[in-house]
């Protein structure tokens, strides 16, 4: 069932603003935007790398980070959304995030394009401990024995994937293992940010300025190594269906990048991480009907099911943890708490 844009982007909004009718809502439909944009752009950037063999990703990378600017000014200044203008006491504070999510993306590119969906969404649910140990340190947050119970099964099913990929290439697993790291970093980093300037600048603010970071360094990045000269020589430039699948991976960028914030405030990073993990079951799927190339063994579809039972055991004693910490509803407000959620 599609969902309106603008239904989602005033959602998001009202939540930002603190005025949404229910957190729990909120929570929920982020997950859901962020769990759809994310198999979407996954599968689209298989089709431009892998299946058109287009090398550039850090071009890419950038085309979706002028997108998102773009589409940031232009529903500005048509008064859908607001955020304040560019200042470098605030870019500061933001670079960090910045960086983080230029090494995620091109090193996501990257590893996507070495390995196939299977193995890619099996071992990116090692970023579920990532997050764990960066939260601890960072945030002083103690997760939960569930949590680590299940954090656990993800990780196991990982390691047992990885022994049974006949195509075991250690340089394309280091890259998706630093994938997981920059987006662990990145997520939390997000969410540092966030908490130090979502007052003045609000979610699309944050987003505005991640955008704003990454383009200079991207640039700087694609001179140095050549890929602007070497991309317009690629033969399927004019090509009317890359030019879709192109076109189609870079304004799902923003949405993806909008839901990627919106989740993290309205959940936890570590939320947001296994909520994309998740997906990857359906991801998976669809990924070896459009491009093939999986060769199932028995430790690999045991290492899936492993992670996948993790997944679904971290959903189970997250919305249990929630649960146990939502306070007894009032008897002025019962009824409308025993609706149905």
């Amino acid at each position: 069932m599609a969902i309106p844009l603008k239904g989602l982007l005033d959602s998001g909004r009202r939540f930002m603003k603190g005025d949404a009718p229910s957190r729990r809502v909120e929570s929920v439909v982020s997950a859901l935007a962020y769990a759809g944009s994310s198999i979407a752009i996954l599968l689209f950037n298989k089709a431009v790398l892998s299946v058109y063999e287009f090398r550039f990703a850090d071009v890419m990378v950038l085309t979706h980070m002028l997108t998102c600017w773009a589409v940031l000014e232009v529903l500005k200044r048509a008064g859908v959304i607001d955020f304040p203008g560019f200042n470098m006491a605030t870019a500061r504070q933001s670079i960090v995030m910045a960086v983080a999510s230029v090494l995620n993306i091109v090193i996501g590119m990257e590893a996507l394009d070495r390995v196939d969906l299977a193995i890619f969404t099996t071992l990116r649910r090692l970023t579920a401990l990532v997050i764990i140990v960066l939260e601890y340190v960072t945030l002083g947050v103690v997760p939960s024995r569930g949590t680590l119970l299940a954090v656990g099964l993800m990780l196991s099913g990982s390691v047992i994937a990885g022994a049974g990929d006949l195509k075991f290439d250690l340089v394309s697993y280091m890259f998706v293992l630093a994938n997981s790291l920059a987006t662990a970093v990145y997520l939390i980093s997000m969410k540092t940010a966030s908490s130090e300037v979502s007052k003045q600048l609000g979610n699309w603010g944050v987003f505005y300025y991640n955008c704003v970071l990454a383009v200079p360094m991207l640039v700087v990045w694609c001179l140095f190594r050549g890929s602007f000269s070497a991309a317009r020589q690629f033969p399927l430039l004019s090509h009317p269906p890359f030019i879709v699948a192109y076109l189609c991976s870079a304004f799902l960028a923003f949405f993806l990048n909008y839901s990627t914030f919106w989740c993290t405030r309205a959940n936890s990073a570590l939320t947001t991480s296994v909520t994309g993990q998740t997906k990857n079951i359906l991801t998976t799927l669809v990924g070896v009907l459009a491009f093939g190339g999986v060769h199932v063994t028995i430790l690999g579809a045991l290492g899936l099911l492993t992670s996948v039972a993790g997944s679904v055991m971290y959903g189970v004693v997250k919305f249990n943890e929630k649960r146990s910490r939502t306070p007894a509803p009032s008897h002025a407000n019962e009824q409308r708490q025993l609706l149905p959620r």
